[in-house]
């Protein structure tokens, strides 16, 4: 029993299926379909093609009964097509004048050569789902007042011409879409094609005969819409001294524009910032990886904000947060440290020696003849000394390096140092002061007694622990890292506070043996220039751009843009920078 009823229950869930798949059918919408072939004269074929996909089962009525504007009138015929299997989009479909195959028909289809309708709809004749309509043999097969007859119709309110789903044709008994005015295309392209009168054939005598060419249906594409897209998220706050100028760059592309690129500033402080264009031109649309300079130029000490804006006609507005802060240019010492590295000869160390790096920051010769380093752990007060030699000067804006203990189990030997001491540095955290005299100075723990001291030159404690803090702290170094001086506008910054002054990077030791001028003339006037850790040069597309470290080690190898380049660096101090065939130096 139980068995029984298992498989009537599975009987019934069967039917129930092949019911509803029988019923199932493509739902439309107005323009799903067109008719592009009409005649009133005998044997009143007409075609239509689906710009759909239709499912088996489908249905579609057409019919030539006038609608009044609220419902069917109750005169001529209707002719109803069922798709017996699927039908793909594109296909001509024809009622050939007698119910055959997927035609059947409801009552008394007659074209009229006096004027007609036909419209195409789903559903019921009292609640119809209208999908396309089409008048002819008439000049006015469409009305707004009075009644109809079997000659005219009003436009159901869900079509329309401005929709193209809506034809009217002229007065001539028979029209068909010409296939030569197109057949490809997207679905609002189609009909735009045969809603537009001047595609269609007219014959007052004859029939046409069916349309045979099948029509490809093609995806829609959106909105085509003008888009500016600006590489860079964000911009890097710019610093530099009052009077002096810091330069950033930003990479600007478009496509489909409808206009040039306008740029702007606005804000608080526009007037501290200068745009290297105002109007980036576009070519058919497009503009690709043009190179925009923002100088800032500050007139004041403080921070300079401003608003950089990027329009074009239709797009979306760009805008990027401008940001400067300027400072009075420091008394700085004429010698200064500028690079402290103690993990010297320790494991994964890049060099085997610790050292400590002097630069004379003016244009003259110093006589630096019985100066001295003194060392420190990180709190300890009892110093270490390393004796600069008699007869010793550095040459004006040279480097000074100073090689102390190490291993030549791990890195590169020094290039060529100009004193060599016996000074171990700890690697994390210490701390080193440059004294005009050779003779061992007292320090207490306070900053007072190390800036305050008659010999005092410079001092550098590095690492977070290191005290007296002066300033503020850098974070720990360690064997692979230094402590070194940042380059703002071509200069050293010397606030002074340590953590703003300094950061840590890999080290890179200069000797007195290098110069720290750019070669205008060996790059041929190519404007290379120093910006926050950047080397930015003109030049044209295609060339190779490498720059290399002190020591010859090539860091970096890439083709130039046409225009403004800008290049990251993480080196610091004396970089080679070989543009094409033109080398130079610089300071970093």
């Amino acid at each position: 029993m139980k068995n029984d009823t298992f498989w009537k229950v599975l009987l019934a869930i069967f039917c129930v299926f092949v019911f509803f798949k029988m019923q199932a059918q493509t739902i439309l919408t107005p323009g799903d379909i067109v008719i592009v072939n009409v005649n009133a004269d005998d044997p009143d074929y007409f075609d239509f093609v689906p710009l759909v996909d239709l499912e088996t089962g489908t249905i579609i009525n057409f019919t030539d009964i006038a609608w009044t504007g609220t419902s069917f009138a109750t005169n001529e015929g209707t002719k109803i097509y069922t798709a017996s299997a699927p039908v793909t989009k594109g296909t001509v479909l024809s009622y050939t004048g007698t119910n055959t195959g997927d035609w059947t028909s409801s009552g008394s289809y007659n074209a009229a050569t006096g004027g007609d309708n036909l419209l195409a709809y789903q559903g019921t004749a009292t609640t119809p789902t209208f999908l396309y309509g089409i008048g002819w043999a008439s000049a006015s097969p469409w009305i707004t007042t009075g009644t109809v007859t079997t000659n005219n119709s009003y436009i159901p309110t869900n079509l329309s011409e401005a929709a193209k789903t809506i034809v009217t044709l002229g007065s001539l008994d028979n029209y068909r879409y010409d296939v030569t005015k197109g057949v490809t295309g997207t679905k609002s392209e189609l009909l735009s094609l045969i809603a537009n009168v001047g595609n269609w054939q007219g014959d007052d005598i004859n029939a046409f005969s069916q349309i045979t060419e099948s029509f490809t249906i093609n995806e829609e594409v959106g909105p085509v819409v003008p888009t500016i897209t600006v590489t860079e998220i964000e911009v890097p706050t710019m610093e530099t001294y009052v009077n002096t100028t810091s330069i950033e760059t930003i990479n600007v592309s478009g496509v489909n524009l409808n206009s040039d690129i306008s740029l702007s500033l606005s804000g608080a402080n526009p007037t501290a910032f200068e745009l290297s264009t105002n109007v980036i031109p576009q070519s058919n649309g497009v503009t690709t990886n043009t190179i925009v300079s923002i100088k800032y130029n500050p007139t004041e000490v403080g921070t300079h904000t401003a608003t950089l804006t990027l329009s074009s006609q239709g797009a979306d507005a760009v805008i990027r947060d401008l940001k400067g802060e300027s400072s009075l240019k420091p008394s700085i010492p004429d010698v200064i440290i500028t690079e402290v590295y103690g993990g010297g000869g320790n494991s994964g160390a890049p060099y085997q020696n610790d050292f400590i790096e002097l630069y004379n920051n003016t244009e003259s010769s110093i006589d630096i003849s019985g100066w001295s380093i003194q060392h420190y752990s990180y709190n300890g007060t009892s110093a270490g000394v390393t004796t600069i030699p008699a007869s010793t000067s550095l040459a004006g804006k040279k480097y000074f390096l100073i090689q102390g203990a190490g291993s030549e189990l791990n890195g590169l030997a020094l290039s060529d140092p100009d004193v060599i001491g016996t000074f171990a540095l700890a690697a994390n955290a210490g701390k080193v002061i440059l004294f005009s005299t050779s003779s061992l100075q007292t320090i207490d723990g306070t900053l007072a007694s190390i800036t305050g001291n008659e010999n005092f030159v410079d001092y550098v404690p590095y690492g977070s622990t290191a005290v007296p803090v002066w300033g503020s702290s850098t974070v720990n170094l360690s064997n692979t890292t230094s402590a070194s001086r940042i380059m703002v506008a071509g200069e050293y910054k010397y606030t002074p506070n340590i953590g703003l002054d300094f950061e840590v990077v890999t080290p890179n030791p200069q000797n007195s043996g290098f110069t720290t001028a750019v070669d205008e003339t060996a790059l041929n006037n190519k404007n290379v220039s120093v910006e926050n850790g950047k080397i930015k040069f003109i030049a044209v597309a295609g060339e190779t751009i490498e720059v290399f470290n002190a020591v010859g080690q090539r860091l970096i190898s890439q083709t130039t843009l046409d225009g403004l380049n800008s290049i990251q660096v993480t080196a610091r101090g004396v970089v080679l920078v070989k543009i094409g065939a033109r080398i130079s130096k610089v300071i970093m």
